[in-house]
């Protein structure tokens, strides 16, 4: 009884308002362009979800399609052989592989099967590098999620650039300093890459 007294009282002030506003055109007005702001604000608040949903779901796309690429290229015929001709090479003189490299390519009287032989090590070194670099550059960015490549790859791919690209690598920089290729400053750049490759690698597949 006390609710509808109330609701009852309170009608006439609210029709005076209302026709208040109808007899004044600017408060109309003014009353009309602030319902439509009103308005305008929450399309233009659903819109902008709308719109951040849409690039979330485009930048997973990407990431999705980066990564595809990623495994497709590291299981081709050329990565997977590169890897083996390497890990090979390393087994057969595991004592003294990355001194053999250096020496192997700082020689200068090679024969034709030597030449053929550092043509396709540094071939096949290149390659894997390059493969390996650009996953790290990628993690780093945050295209790719470092757990996919925890989960893809595991400590056999670990073994394998501690084992055999690292030190090809520096015995790469190493040959390249001796014949004058390199400066021993882009020598110590180069070495401080290396550590970088192995924290970043030890970090996400040890």
């Amino acid at each position: 009884m006390n609710a509808r007294t109330g609701i009852g009282r309170g009608m006439p002030a609210i029709n005076a308002v209302l026709r208040k506003t109808w007899r004044d055109p600017i408060s109309f007005w003014t009353a009309l362009s602030s319902t439509a702001a009103c308005f305008a604000a929450l399309f233009a608040g659903w819109a902008a979800f709308e719109t951040r949903q849409a690039e979330l779901e485009a930048s997973r796309a990407t990431r999705a399609s980066v990564w595809l690429q990623l495994l497709n290229q590291y299981e081709s015929p050329e990565i997977l052989a590169s890897m083996k001709e390497l890990r090979n090479w390393q087994q057969q003189r595991p004592n003294d592989f990355e001194n053999a490299f250096e020496k192997l390519l700082v020689k200068s009287n090679r024969t034709e099967e030597e030449q053929h032989t550092v043509d396709a090590l540094d071939l096949d070194r290149r390659r894997v590098a390059g493969f390996f670099t650009t996953l790290q550059i990628l993690c780093e960015g945050g295209i790719i999620d470092e757990n996919f490549a925890k989960k893809s790859f595991g400590g056999s791919t670990y073994r394998f650039l501690i084992d055999v690209e690292i030190p090809m690598q520096r015995a790469k920089a190493k040959a390249m300093v001796e014949t004058k290729s390199m400066s021993v400053e882009d020598e110590t750049n180069a070495e401080k890459r290396n550590e970088e490759v192995i924290q970043f690698y030890q970090r996400v597949l040890h």
